[in-house]
C-alpha cells in the first residue's frame, strides 16, 4: 500500500471534521443560532454529501484517472473552503439582514444549503474514489470499503483533539480554512504527482 494513499485516505476524514466543525462554528456566529441551526445545517451536510457519494459511486470504477478524479476533488475543497467562510460571514449583507437580526429556519435552511453545496458533494465524492483507489493497491480488495471507513475515522480522531487544543485556541476559522486548503494541495501537488 502507498504511503501517499493512506495519508490521503486520513486526510479526507481529518478534512472533514475540521471542515464541518469550521462550518457550524461560521454558522452559529452569523445565524446567532443555538441547537436547531446545528441539526439544520448537519441534516444539509449529511444528505449533500450522501448525494456526492451515490452520484460518483455509480461510475468511480470506470473513471480513467482516478488518481487525478481524487486529487481534484481535493484542489476542489482547497479552493472553495477559504470562500465558504468568506460568505458564510457576509450572508446577511447578501440576503438583505441588518446587523443583529435573527434569521428564520428558511433562510438558514437554504443559505447553509447552498453555501456548502460544493463542499459537502465533493467530500462525499471522495469516498467512493478512495475505495477504487485502495482496492487497486492492496492484496484484499473485497475490505476496500471498510479499510478506507477505517483510515477516515482515524482523520476524525486526528483531528478532533488538534482543532480543539491546537487550531481554534490560536488561529480564526478563516486562517484555519487555509491552512487545511494547502494541506490538501500540498497533497495533490506532491504525493499524487506520479499518478497523474
Amino acid at each position: 500500500m502507498k504511503k501517499s494513499l493512506l495519508f490521503a485516505l486520513i486526510l479526507m476524514g481529518f478534512t472533514s471534521l475540521i471542515v464541518q466543525t469550521l462550518l457550524i462554528r461560521e454558522f452559529l456566529i452569523s445565524f446567532y443560532g443555538n441547537e436547531l441551526t446545528i441539526g439544520v445545517i448537519l441534516f444539509n451536510w449529511i444528505i449533500l454529501e450522501a448525494i456526492g457519494s451515490n452520484i460518483f459511486s455509480r461510475f468511480s470504477e470506470r473513471l480513467k484517472r482516478p488518481y487525478l478524479s481524487y486529487a481534484l476533488l481535493q484542489a476542489g475543497i482547497s479552493i472553495y473552503l477559504p470562500i465558504g467562510i468568506f460568505l458564510i460571514r457576509n450572508i446577511k449583507n447578501l440576503l438583505g439582514f441588518n446587523l443583529g437580526e435573527g434569521l428564520g429556519i428558511g433562510p438558514i435552511f437554504l443559505s447553509s444549503f447552498f453555501i456548502i453545496f460544493a463542499l459537502s458533494i465533493f467530500d462525499g465524492a471522495q469516498f467512493p474514489i478512495g475505495c477504487r483507489l485502495y482496492k487497486e493497491n492492496t492484496l484484499y480488495p473485497e475490505e476496500s470499503a471498510g479499510r478506507v471507513y477505517i483510515l477516515e475515522a482515524v482523520g476524525f480522531i486526528l483531528a478532533g483533539p488538534l482543532f480543539t487544543y491546537l487550531l481554534i485556541t490560536h488561529f480564526n476559522s478563516l486562517f484555519i480554512a487555509l491552512i487545511i486548503s494547502a494541506l490538501n494541495l500540498f497533497l495533490r501537488t506532491f504525493a499524487f504527482k506520479t499518478e497523474f
